[in-house]
């Protein structure tokens, strides 16, 4: 019961933290995780580049990953045997109630907010260099 109202919150807040993760690793200005300065707003390219590239994994996925687990997939025999929703009471029960075909979409989603993350912080980066740059070159 309880894992049904903390699961998705938690898959939110899973995603935000991966997107902040991408973005402080691929940040060329400070890779460190513990000085990063969450407050630094990616441009607006930045952003839509990286929602782009969170479309690209999840479409990457959707065509190569998902089939697997899917019906007639080949791991489709594991998903005969799901349990009941409403029966789960700890994250091996979640796991067992919706098999891997949710396992596999909350991962790859979590994967893909890393990945728009790392790609805002790379184009920003780039923008704001080049626009130093050529500011630069007018003085």
């Amino acid at each position: 019961g309880v894992l049904v109202l903390v699961g998705p919150p938690s898959l939110l807040g899973g995603c935000v933290a991966t997107w902040y993760l991408g973005h402080a690793l691929a940040s060329s200005s400070d890779s460190s995780l513990a000085t990063y300065d969450v407050d630094a707003p990616s441009s607006s390219l930045g952003r839509l580049a990286g929602a782009g590239a969170m479309g690209g994994v999840w479409a990457i996925a959707r065509r190569t990953l998902f089939p697997i687990v899917d019906a007639g997939g080949a791991l489709s025999a594991a998903t005969a045997t799901l349990g009941e929703p409403l029966k789960i009471a700890s994250w091996r029960d979640f796991y067992r109630a919706t098999g891997p075909p949710v396992a596999m979409r909350c991962a790859v989603g979590l994967g893909a907010f890393a990945v728009g993350g790392a790609t805002a912080a790379v184009v920003t980066d780039r923008t704001r260099r080049t626009k130093r740059e050529s500011s630069g070159r007018r003085l």
